[in-house]
């Protein structure tokens, strides 16, 4: 037997050679199970023509009747195989390989004996695009857009410049987390959507901490705090708040670390919360 690489998988492409004779991959479409011959019809012949296609054949891709054209382009490709001479194409000459899949590990090795039934490889889906989002559906990671930020799944990480994707970070992130499917540490659904990954920032951000109810929100939209001193309130504008994991605080800038302020806005007077503007 030669040897098998790992990696992404296209129509035709030789797997592996087993006493002379290359087993060639089926990409998807329907597999061939049964002897093909000519005259035949079917799904399954429309897949022959893909792979005699795939691997330079002139056949009628599209065609699912074994006609004379599919005759002779089959009896190229058993030569070219090295399987016998033959007028006939069965799914001993192909390993079914489900679409986007790759290769993550071969059980195999040059050498071993290898029965029909055998499996000689692990199969992954093939990652293409990520799309990161919140839990809840959100797309806001306003916090990691320009910040190196790990990407964590179990004891895994992995660092990226920012949730802002170049090629490079978008190739290493599509590997990493087909390792994870390929692993059991990752499980996606039907729709392609996978949970249990979790982002942090390199480089953490310091941050001052307040109740909810201290964050005051006005007519307009601004946000406020209100800094109490020596029996006066003094609004303190703030830009942000930061999202919060902790039920009933809110993460505010740093520089109001340190400062009292009003816990519960709502019992100040109308004419205090109007200063927020």
């Amino acid at each position: 037997m030669s040897e098998l690489a790992s990696g992404s998988v296209s129509q035709a492409t030789t797997l592996v050679t087993i006493d002379g004779t290359q087993i060639i991959a089926e990409v998807g479409g329907s597999p061939l199970y049964r002897e093909l011959k000519l005259g035949d019809h079917g799904p399954d012949v429309v897949t022959l023509h893909g792979l005699l296609a795939a691997r330079g054949m002139e056949v009628a891709v599209e065609s699912d009747t074994f006609d004379r054209q599919t005759l002779a382009a089959v009896r190229a490709l058993r030569l070219s195989l090295g399987a016998p001479a033959g007028s006939t194409f069965g799914p001993e000459y192909v390993a079914y390989v489900p679409p986007t899949a790759v290769i993550t590990s071969v059980r195999v090795s040059v050498g071993d004996v290898v029965t029909a039934s055998a499996g000689i490889f692990d199969l992954a889906r093939e990652v293409r695009s990520v799309t990161l989002r919140t839990a809840d559906g959100s797309a806001r990671l306003d916090q990691f857009e320009d910040a190196a930020t790990s990407l964590v799944v179990g004891n895994d990480s992995l660092e990226l410049k920012s949730v802002h994707l170049d090629d490079k970070d978008q190739a290493a992130l599509s590997a990493f987390i087909r390792d994870r499917i390929a692993d059991g540490s990752i499980v996606l659904d039907d729709s392609g959507k996978a949970s249990g990954l979790s982002l942090a920032l390199a480089a953490p951000i310091r941050v001052g901490t307040v109740p909810t109810t201290a964050v005051y929100s006005s007519p307009s939209g601004a946000l406020c705090v209100f800094q109490v001193d020596a029996g006066t309130y003094l609004p303190v504008r703030i830009e942000d708040v930061i999202p919060s994991t902790e039920v009933g605080v809110a993460y505010v800038d740093r520089s109001l670390v340190g400062r009292n302020v009003q816990l519960r806005v709502s019992e100040l007077d109308r004419k205090v919360l109007d200063l927020c503007g």
